[in-house]
């Protein structure tokens, strides 16, 4: 048997509906406008990220000109508890001047960073520590690399951060800390405006720093990630310009 198939026709005697030859034009037509579209909405994407990523520095930036007008100094590089096994970021103490006081005063910088008073604090992303064009976790585990422990062992999780202080043109973690930097964030030491040789204007205090290159985080470190048990703490020297013979300013 035979299937008879009708044709649909209208009243007026005219087809309904595309050919294969309209819809192949059809198509290569949506096709263009979406090759067209989708790079520029990808552009606009990366121009918002990039206005919130400035925005971010620029939040810190004033965060550390109001912290410098209460205490007539930028934050310490790092900072040290007493066992000297764990090293805070300046990030810490600029957080009441970046509207966090309560988590503030949730870190107790005489203990150290596994401490269960900095249990909180651990766990908090925050948005302005972080360039929404990186790639990032909201937190990484610290890893041991301490030779007389068990190497690459974890050692506590911490949040996450794009953004980082300038400590000079050393690293600072060479010669077991006890290289005070030449940068606006030395070790153990806090530098004034007025120190800075260059003028603020010429000189770089954060940089950004992606996780793919190297995980950073706001809160601190701890020391067994570099060198494992400490020996002595780095002594703070006096801040004069001799410190800051190296040029630190931006090309």
């Amino acid at each position: 048997m035979h299937r008879r198939t009708k044709r649909v026709h209208r009243a007026d005697g005219k087809r309904t509906g595309f050919t294969v030859l309209e819809l192949l034009i059809v198509m290569s037509l949506i096709s263009l406008v979406i090759a067209v579209v989708l790079p520029a909405l990808g552009s606009a994407r990366e121009a918002a990220r990039r206005l919130q990523c400035t925005n971010n520095l620029k939040q810190i930036g004033l965060a550390l000109h109001s912290y410098h007008e209460q205490h007539t100094s930028l934050p310490l590089g790092c900072q040290w508890e007493a066992s000297f096994e764990t090293g805070y970021g300046l990030c810490v103490g600029m957080l009441p001047h970046l509207e966090q006081a309560p988590l503030y005063d949730t870190i107790d910088r005489t203990l150290l960073l596994n401490a269960p008073m900095n249990d909180e604090a651990r766990q908090v992303s925050l948005p302005v520590f972080i360039c929404p064009s990186d790639i990032v976790e909201p937190s990484f585990m610290l890893i041991a690399d301490d030779e007389a422990a068990i190497p690459f062992a974890p050692l506590v999780r911490v949040p996450t951060s794009t953004y980082v202080g300038v400590f000079g043109t050393v690293e600072p973690d060479e010669d077991h800390f006890e290289n005070q930097g030449d940068g606006p964030f030395p070790n153990n030491c806090a530098h004034r405006f007025r120190d800075l040789l260059g003028g603020l204007t010429n000189t770089i205090l954060i940089g950004e720093r992606t996780m793919k290159r190297v995980p950073s985080t706001w809160l601190g470190f701890d020391r067994r990630e570099f060198w494992g048990t400490p020996a002595r703490l780095p002594i703070a020297r006096p801040v004069t310009n001799a410190n800051l013979a190296v040029d630190t300013t931006a090309a």
